[in-house]
């Protein structure tokens, strides 16, 4: 007889939690505690922490409707988490992998067992000055430009699918990513499943074509919106409701204009970003490898223009090489036309 699975879905109703495979085989029972689950479509999720001898894991759980479609569909989502933690330590490795048919009541399972995360990005919201953010935010670009040069799109790229684990930012969850053989070329959007319009682009709430990695761009830059301004869930419902319609998108931008950064030599610097990244047009999107590019660039501080600004007027012979001589035959001109 086979053996009741906590994930198992049979007419609607959830059987009660036994342990599963892998935690008979590798944990040998340890505690376990469900800290997220998700249902769409015959599709069944749960995520697990797991406490053993005082090492913490996630296992997470996924049933699907036994069919090849969707069978083949779970098992890609495997392999790309597998194939991009091998690309980059940016990614979340798998630690443990099985699957399970059940014939019985027609449902494909899978079991992935990863070591404990840690925290995911939101909880750095109120906590972090924005050069730690700008920081963290440019390991997940760079991490980001090893799946676009490998033709990967994470499809649903926001904080909580990014953690801290061991002092390195990690992607997680790739049940939306999907390998291309051109990452650029223009594609249909409404097949990403699972996608939060919170930090959606108007072309997958628009369900338009778009490019699949300035979809990522897109919400790449959502996410830096929200941990500098601290937004909540519910102004970022507010603002996805401004992208659904193209008349209404200034609107979104001029927020994005008018966003306070606690550190005045950075706030030129990432509205710039947030501008770019966050244009309504994907063909006006950076890819990441440009992104990074522009990650890289010196911040200019208004000291250093205003010495640029110096340098600028001294190159030019017909203007005095100070400010001083500038303030100087000002005032004499001035007098010259007052008399």
């Amino acid at each position: 007889m086979e053996p009741e699975r906590s994930f198992l879905i049979e007419d609607g109703k959830e059987a009660h939690l036994y342990q599963t495979d892998i935690l008979d085989e590798f944990l040998g029972g340890g505690r376990m505690e469900e800290i997220g689950s998700q249902s769409e479509n015959g599709w069944h999720r749960k995520i697990y922490k797991i406490t053993k001898e005082s090492r913490a894991y996630i296992l997470k759980t996924i049933s699907c409707p036994l069919d090849d479609e969707s069978k083949k569909e779970l098992i890609e989502e495997y392999k790309i988490n597998l194939r991009c933690s091998e690309l980059s330590k940016g990614i979340v490795k798998p630690k443990k992998y099985r699957e399970e048919e059940n014939i019985r009541i027609k449902r494909f399972t899978m079991e992935i067992l990863y070591d404990y995360c840690g925290e995911n990005l939101l909880s750095l919201m109120g906590k972090e000055n924005a050069k730690n953010i700008m920081s963290i935010m440019t390991s997940v670009a760079e991490t980001m430009k090893v799946l676009e040069q490998n033709n990967i799109s994470h499809y649903d790229l926001k904080p909580t699918n990014m953690v801290i684990q061991d002092g390195v930012v990690r992607i997680i969850d790739f049940g939306s990513s999907r390998r291309f053989d051109n990452i650029y070329k223009l594609r249909k959007t409404t097949a990403a499943k699972r996608f939060s319009s919170l930090y959606a682009p108007p072309e997958i709430i628009r369900h338009k074509k778009g490019q699949p990695v300035k979809v990522d761009v897109f919400c790449w830059g959502m996410t830096l919106y929200q941990l500098i301004t601290n937004k909540q869930f519910e102004e970022l419902a507010e603002n996805s409701e401004l992208r659904v319609e193209s008349k209404n998108y200034p609107k979104f931008l001029e927020k994005i204009k008018n966003i306070v950064v606690d550190d005045n030599c950075l706030k030129e610097k990432i509205k710039k970003i947030l501008l770019n990244v966050l244009s309504e047009r994907h063909e006006d999107r950076p890819t990441f490898t440009e992104l990074c590019e522009e990650l890289k660039k010196p911040r200019m501080d208004s000291e250093e223009k205003t010495k640029g600004k110096i340098r600028s007027l001294e190159k030019k012979s017909d203007i005095p090489s100070s400010i001083s001589q500038i303030n100087e035959e000002t005032r004499i001109v001035s007098y010259i036309i007052t008399k």
